[in-house]
């Protein structure tokens, strides 16, 4: 089975359980909990190790996650370390967010400057994209010097690039491709 569908498919569930029971907020701080914890190595050689044993691997995630998440999310774990689809927690979570934010009306967009914004001008392009999308705005930014100038703002799956490093490529392209 294809990997994007196996880790959709127990993503849909636990979101589906979360918003039955009306836990959706809490079984959201879960995910970013485990989201987190799958982003340190040593916790993703572990889950992706053949060597250690399902149970093993059960009784880890068990100690490590009781008391910090829902029962809900724990049992989602087992389940997951059961069914040897440990390896995609990670996957899991991240899909969990997408309908997390679908349902919501939230739009993820990244904003990457040379330098942090202020927070005026954070409020004001926030401010912009309601208006724009009619939709909640989760703003992350993200700081690159590599793009000299300028800013690079991704929403969803779109991108608008006016970098000034994506201009000057441009140019270039241009000034080596004409016939001088």
């Amino acid at each position: 089975m294809n990997d994007s569908k196996i880790s959709v498919r127990y993503a849909k569930a636990i979101f589906k359980l979360a918003v039955e029971q009306k836990k959706l907020s809490k079984i959201n701080d879960d995910m970013k909990l485990i989201f987190g914890t799958c982003k340190n190595d040593m916790f993703k050689e572990f889950l992706h190790s053949p060597i250690i044993s399902i149970s093993k691997k059960q009784e880890v995630l068990k100690s490590l996650f009781t008391g910090k998440v829902n029962k809900e999310t724990l049992s989602l774990l087992n389940i997951l370390a059961q069914n040897r689809r440990e390896t995609y927690i990670e996957l899991v979570s991240m899909n969990f967010f997408t309908f997390y934010r679908e349902y919501l009306g939230i739009k993820e967009v990244t904003l990457t400057t040379v330098n942090p914004i202020s927070l005026d001008y954070k409020e004001q392009i926030i401010n912009i994209l309601k208006d724009t999308f009619k939709s909640k705005i989760d703003l992350k930014e993200n700081v690159d010097k590599d793009i000299i100038g300028g800013f690079v703002l991704k929403i969803e799956d779109q991108e608008i690039d006016a970098s000034v490093a994506t201009k000057l490529n441009t140019i270039k392209k241009e000034l080596t491709a004409s016939d001088f």
